[in-house]
């Protein structure tokens, strides 16, 4: 395959201008492209160890059970049930979790939304079976006036998230999606039961818009590697990684989807604002992932606490969703992100740039040293390429 290289930068100080055409080279064959940033060596050379987490090990935690050491319950999600594993994991994060590991076993432990964690130091939280989120009868905020997440730690470092025999995993992350109802054997799941806040289909987003939780966020946190996960069917974003300083995820699965069609039917697309991994921050490493979501399945977002999303290498990534995205960006800076080697297949955009006016800031903003290499499309069911304003924001 021949591949055609293009020198570009992006700045902008207002996303209602008209759409931006940057994209001069574009190559059909094989449905793949590739699109090269300004100063393209660089940018990949410094990418190629971008957020490469430190190894773990156990030998100097204490392992704790969540049933058979803090009482966890297993199979049961009456009201009662629910709200004891909830307070008992947000009790665990916050007093039991650093330099502690917590162990899952493989059954179904049922929670609601609000198990929160902070200030975590050096812990490692091992999922063998399913962790559901059910919707409660009554939806709470957060101290950011937003519903709660299924989970969410912040200001916090050292954290792993995996399940626990890893080599036992043979999975082809390349070429196949998996089927996620009956991966549980194989690696941990957590699932935010989603249909329960999609509703019916397009009314369902009238009812709550987009007040629904997101499945797992993390803010201001340092040194995290995710591995062997199955994330599924999330409220709203599945893994809202905000401000992450050296971040790796690795050989793990998204999923929101209200049926098993191959494409993106008018019925998958209407839940609404599935995001599967939203990312800020810097020294960022994902690799060997599949996404299959509504909408944006990689989004690299603004960076609130830093000023700037920077050093991110995404690679062997497949996908199908509203594509491989930066943005939408405001007055900050996004620079040196890379993607590459990866499979868009049957997804409904490909890759997506969308910028927007940062009313906060009022400032410009700056997009600069982005590569996306050798990146195939396959029968893309809207657009193949988008640069400009988000599509919703046109008027």
């Amino acid at each position: 395959m021949k591949k055609v290289q293009n020198q570009f930068n992006l700045s902008f100080a207002n996303a209602n201008a008209a759409i931006i055409l940057l994209l001069v080279a574009l190559l059909f064959t094989s449905s793949s492209l590739l699109v090269a940033a300004d100063d393209t060596n660089a940018n990949a050379n410094a990418n190629d160890g971008a957020g490469q987490a430190q190894g773990y090990d156990s030998s100097d935690r204490t392992v704790y059970d969540f049933e058979a050491d803090f009482g966890g319950i297993a199979y049961n999600y009456s009201t009662a049930a629910l709200q004891h594993n909830t307070q008992t994991l947000s009790d665990i994060l916050r007093y039991n979790a650093s330099y502690n590991s917590l162990f899952f076993a493989d059954k179904i432990f049922h929670f609601h939304p609000g198990v929160y964690g902070t200030e975590i130091t050096d812990f490692e939280l091992v999922i063998n079976g399913t962790l559901r989120f059910h919707r409660p009868n009554e939806t709470y905020v957060n101290h950011y006036n937003r519903p709660e997440p299924c989970i969410l730690i912040e200001d916090s470092t050292d954290l792993l998230v995996t399940s626990p025999d890893p080599a036992d995993t043979a999975v082809d992350f390349d070429d196949d999606f998996i089927d996620t109802d009956y991966a549980s054997a194989k690696r941990g799941i957590i699932d935010g039961a989603g249909y329960q806040y999609w509703g019916v289909p397009f009314i369902g987003y009238l009812e709550l818009v987009e007040f629904r939780p997101d499945l797992f966020v993390l803010n201001r946190t340092e040194n995290v590697m995710i591995e062997y996960m199955i994330f599924r069917d999330a409220g709203l974003y599945t893994l809202n990684l905000v401000d992450s300083e050296h971040l790796e995820i690795q050989y793990s699965s998204v999923v929101a989807r209200r049926t098993n069609d191959d494409g993106h039917s008018l019925l998958d697309l209407s839940a609404f604002n599935t995001d599967g991994i939203d990312v800020s921050g810097n020294d960022v490493y994902i690799h060997d992932v599949d996404i299959w979501n509504q909408d944006d399945c990689i989004a690299v977002k603004d960076s609130p606490y830093f000023g700037v999303s920077s050093n991110m290498l995404f690679e062997r990534i497949t996908a199908s969703g509203l594509g491989l995205t930066i943005g939408s960006i405001g007055g900050t800076t996004v620079s040196n992100i890379t993607f590459r080697d990866s499979l868009l297949y049957k997804t409904y955009k490909g890759i997506y740039m969308k910028f927007r006016h940062d009313h906060y800031r009022d400032t410009p903003g700056l997009v600069e040293n982005i590569l996306f290499e050798n990146i195939t499309i396959f029968e893309p069911q809207q657009w193949g390429i988008w640069i400009g304003p988000a599509q919703q924001s046109i008027k």
